[in-house]
């Protein structure tokens, strides 16, 4: 049957706009360009024209993919989303390697929100992301996917200068602000002992380096957000994306536990902060027909910060 591979193209496309998203998402800031969908509507609209079907026309979207958190694991306090307003004339605290999880949880706290509100420094962020669709319901998305999701993940340097608490994004073209694009994006860094299995702190010369392990959550399509992580990094947020033709139905992602690192100088100034989150999902779209398939991935996002 003629249609029959035209089918698997159709599903293919499906399966690749559904990860690409994850990877949008996971690019965790409004430097994310918006319109990077078009293509794969495009050629799915395209697939769809070679069988007579109605396609409807699609419009860039113009939403930011970050949405702000609603949690459903009935936590003892919610993160602040207000802009940060305290300035941080002594960022940190230096702490040696016999300091307390509660002390390292707060000197953490303390050195990353002071970022969000300095108002002239530099910055560096280095972000790879690796994302791959390990096994899908219909023959041959897999081999169709994957190379199309190559081509969004990777590597990335961007460089930040910022002047009065503000500059122009390297990829938006628009100003933006440390407390935008540092994470957690728009919110602050905020976290309890009951989030981390371990901290720890380590020096080398004058440099001091704290480093926690949070604990595995889970998340769905409906109630997208792991609380712990949510309070100390960016998370996936399905609802959030346009896929134009395309429909999420299900998302069930698993995060067996990101790392942060945060290090800060001699004069308590924080010069470097890391993230690594892997993470799995299964997800189900549809595109006139329903497809399902599993993603594994991680995040790897490193900030160095000059004064």
């Amino acid at each position: 049957m003629k249609k029959q591979p035209l089918l698997y193209v159709l599903l293919g496309m499906l399966i690749a706009m559904f990860c690409v998203g994850f990877v949008l998402i996971l690019q965790s800031s409004n430097e994310a360009a918006s319109g990077v969908f078009l293509d794969l509507q495009q050629a799915a609209s395209n697939a769809q024209a070679q069988q007579n079907q109605p396609v409807v026309q699609q419009t860039q979207p113009t939403q930011t993919y970050y949405e702000q958190p609603t949690y459903s694991q009935n936590p003892q306090t919610a993160p602040s989303v207000q802009q940060p307003t305290q300035v941080y004339s002594n960022p940190a605290v230096i702490l040696d390697v016999t300091a307390s999880k509660e002390q390292i949880l707060n000197a953490m706290c303390t050195a990353v929100n002071s970022v969000k509100t300095a108002q002239n420094f530099g910055a560096v962020k280095y972000q790879n992301i690796d994302m791959k669709l390990i096994e899908c319901s219909m023959p041959f998305a897999v081999g169709i996917a994957n190379p199309i999701i190559e081509k969004f993940t990777g590597e990335e340097t961007l460089n930040y200068q910022f002047v009065n608490g503000s500059c122009i994004g390297p990829k938006s073209g628009e100003p933006v602000t440390p407390n935008l694009v540092i994470p957690p994006s728009d919110r602050l860094f905020s976290l309890d002992g009951n989030g981390i299995t371990s901290a720890v702190v380590t020096q080398d010369g004058y440099d001091t380096t704290y480093s926690i392990s949070l604990v595995p959550e889970t998340a769905t399509l409906e109630a997208p957000v792991p609380y712990y992580h949510a309070l100390c990094m960016d998370y996936l947020d399905m609802n959030a994306l346009d896929l134009g033709i395309a429909k999420i139905n299900k998302g069930n992602y698993t995060y067996p536990g990101a790392t942060v690192n945060v290090t800060v100088n001699q004069l308590g100034q924080i010069i470097r902060y890391e993230e690594y989150m892997p993470l799995s999902a299964f997800g189900e779209g549809s595109l006139g027909i329903t497809a399902s398939g599993t993603i594994s991935g991680s995040l790897h996002e490193v900030w160095t910060f000059t004064w």
